[in-house]
């Protein structure tokens, strides 16, 4: 199975030290954004989240191939955390 060009949000941090779910991404070939926040997010503030990140989305796309897991601030920061 083969997703190359797939974006994907979770709200699930912990995925990246659940070696099934680290292997599925990197067999799918998926760029996953965790959303990140100290508090459960509303619907409302995720897709904030979402739109704030928008904005870089591109940029960081361009600078980083999947498959990887990147972190999804509040502010719209996204950063890598861990390349598959």
């Amino acid at each position: 199975m083969a997703l190359k060009g797939w974006v994907a949000f979770t709200r699930d941090k912990s995925i990246r030290y659940r070696a099934a779910e680290k292997e599925a991404v990197a067999r799918a070939g998926l760029a996953l954004f965790t959303l990140t926040s100290r508090q459960n997010l509303s619907r409302n503030e995720i897709i904030d989240t979402i739109e704030r990140a928008s904005r870089r989305l591109g940029g960081f796309l361009s600078h980083n191939q999947p498959p990887f897991i990147a972190a999804v601030y509040r502010d719209g920061t996204i950063k890598l955390r861990e390349k598959l």
